[in-house]
This record gives C-alpha cells, sequence and structure tokens, in this order.
C-alpha cells in the first residue's frame, strides 16, 4: 500500500496462544490486562488502542484492560530513510501488471 508516497506496510497474523507473541496475560486471573512489551525490534511507538507507558514512564509496554477483544498497535521501522533506496517504483510495477 502506498501513502504519501511512501510504502506501507501491514502485518496481520493467528497465533494459538498470545503469550507466544510477546503478550503476557496472567493465567490465574481473567481480570489482568493484557500487556506488550516494546522490545528491542528495532521499531518506535507509533500508537495504539491501548495505553503506552513509554512516554510517561519511560516503560516501553502498551496495556490494554482485561475485557479487550481487539488490539491494535502502530510502529515505525525506520525514521531515518538516508541511504536507502524506495521500493515504491518496484511497487508500481508490480500493481500495474496486477
Amino acid at each position: 500500500m502506498e501513502k504519501d508516497s511512501i510504502l506501507v506496510g501491514r502485518v496481520e497474523f493467528s497465533f494459538t496462544n498470545i503469550n507466544d507473541i510477546g503478550f503476557f496475560k496472567s493465567e490465574d486471573c481473567d481480570c489482568s490486562p493484557l500487556m506488550y512489551f516494546m522490545g528491542d525490534f528495532g521499531e518506535t511507538y507509533s500508537e495504539s488502542n491501548g495505553n503506552y507507558l513509554g512516554e510517561e514512564k519511560d516503560f516501553p509496554v502498551i496495556i490494554w484492560q482485561s475485557d479487550a477483544d481487539e488490539i491494535y498497535i502502530k510502529t515505525v521501522v525506520q525514521d531515518d530513510l538516508t541511504g536507502t533506496q524506495s521500493l515504491l517504483k518496484l511497487y508500481h510495477t508490480w500493481k500495474d501488471s496486477q
């Protein structure tokens, strides 16, 4: 997908256990909030539908209420594009051939 002349990606996936993908929820209580630690993946937090603690407490965790049934996280993989080559032309070529 293209947005503002930049190639943008979206990743969706399914999983069996939410703990397998870096989320944490206590197994002892359904009242536990759902937490996600923004680890060392080279990503920067952009937005979510949860409460991000990284700006206020310098703790890169996002917390959702225990009854949340949809989780949304948006990150930026790389802000500085100096020295990189855009794949937008190739994307246009592929899109035009579809």
